[in-house]
């Protein structure tokens, strides 16, 4: 067994489960422990994500162990930050959206957070609420979005809430429960039964639940 295995298997990955990891991400096998896995894993920890808790998600998506700690993780954590974005909410958002901490983080953000202020008239706190929620919305295409939200709305009601023309009557209003694969530390963040072949389901999932959340957020 190598080092690198041996190790991932103390932190909690699943014995059974490094098969079908190496398959995925093999490159991992080669990986040194002290300068690269380990790292990864003190740090992430150390903003609250439960060791085990990344052990699972380390099962399903193994190529995050390819994200360089100093180079690409800690940037986009101190990104976030810098976005208003709350220290003690780092852990929730990496659990819910883990592919956050390789992405061009900050150019995301700032078109993003440009978008929600023409668009949606969010200020710089709103936004970093919204990604605080759904994270995912770092990634969503800004069109596709938007016809999602008019299409909730309707084009006239949705101009009229944007412009603060818009009364709405008092109701319960929308409701929807945001469970499976969003579901924050303390539930069960990644399924069993989940599989990386399910990542353009879920992420067309993941358009809509983000959708009905700016619904719920510009008729309140």
């Amino acid at each position: 067994m190598s080092t690198s295995v041996a190790y991932l298997v103390s932190i909690g990955v699943s014995p059974r489960d490094i098969g079908p990891m190496v398959t995925q991400y093999p490159y991992f096998l080669g990986m040194r422990v002290g300068t690269v896995i380990k790292p990864l894993v003190d740090y992430l920890v150390s903003l609250g994500l439960p060791k085990k808790i990344f052990a699972r998600m380390l099962e399903k998506r193994a190529y995050i162990l390819g994200y360089d700690c100093k180079e690409t993780v800690k940037p986009n954590v101190d990104c976030l930050i810098s976005f208003g974005i709350r220290t003690e909410a780092i852990a929730s958002i990496i659990a819910q959206y883990l592919q956050i901490l390789g992405l061009p983080l900050k150019a995301k953000l700032s078109s993003q957070q440009y978008f929600f202020n023409l668009k949606l008239k969010t200020d710089p706190d709103g936004f970093a609420c919204v990604i605080e929620k759904m994270p995912q919305i770092a990634s969503l295409d800004q069109n596709v979005l938007m016809k999602r939200i008019e299409f909730l709305l309707g084009d006239q009601r949705f101009e009229e809430r944007l412009q603060g023309d818009y009364i709405e009557s008092e109701s319960l209003g929308p409701s929807f429960c945001m469970g499976g694969k969003l579901e924050l530390p303390g539930n069960d963040i990644v399924s069993d039964e989940e599989d990386e072949s399910d990542d353009d389901e879920y992420f067309t999932d993941i358009l809509f639940l983000c959708s009905k959340f700016l619904f719920i957020t510009l008729m309140n």
